[in-house]
């Protein structure tokens, strides 16, 4: 589609894996369920953003999380589309505390998407973890969080009627081709 696609989470994490005082910081916060502070998610999307080769139009996935940080992203870098994908409480809960994954990457749900073999990635026969941050307890107050924090975020942006939503209750693929109509309908 032409996009560079980054997912704020993943710079999270990586940061987190450095011994560095931001890293351990954002390590027990990410840990608690908790949201990393306006100032550290800003820094380190810009700090992200800078080290990226000419960057044509991003998607920018998990950013903005508050009014703040959108607020931010209006005043520095527009975006001109919003997409919200919208799922029930339960399933999400399902989807992210169901969550395991192996070191390589390959993703499954001991709800949704078992592994043949539990606990064994189907892909390499690596061994399946859970993240630390994907206890049910972290999901249920990030969940809260998104309820109470990240939803405002939404009326924020449909103000300027830059807001699509997406039903995440269907098939990876369903959703992904709803996506795609989206970004090609607000493509520049």
């Amino acid at each position: 589609m032409g996009y560079d696609f980054i997912v704020n989470g993943d710079i999270i994490r990586e940061e987190a894996r450095q011994d560095t005082p931001l890293g351990k910081n954002i390590t027990e916060l990410i840990n608690d369920g908790e949201l990393v502070p306006d100032d550290m998610a800003i820094y380190l999307l810009e700090k992200h953003i800078a080290s990226q080769p000419d960057t044509h139009g991003l998607i920018i996935d998990g950013f903005p999380r508050t009014v703040p940080q959108a607020e931010y992203l209006d005043k520095d870098m527009p975006p001109t589309h919003v997409m919200v994908i919208d799922l029930p409480y339960d399933v999400a809960l399902k989807r992210v505390a169901g969550r395991v994954v192996c070191p390589s990457g390959h993703t499954f749900n001991i709800y949704y998407v078992k592994s043949a073999v539990e606990g064994i990635c189907d892909h390499d026969g690596l061994p399946l973890t859970k993240r630390a941050d994907d206890s049910e307890t972290a999901v249920r107050k990030r969940l809260d969080i998104y309820t109470n924090v990240t939803k405002p975020i939404i009326d924020y942006y449909k103000k300027t009627n830059r807001v699509s939503v997406v039903d995440g209750n269907r098939s990876v693929a369903d959703v992904a081709k709803d996506i795609e109509v989206i970004v090609q309908a607000h493509a520049h």
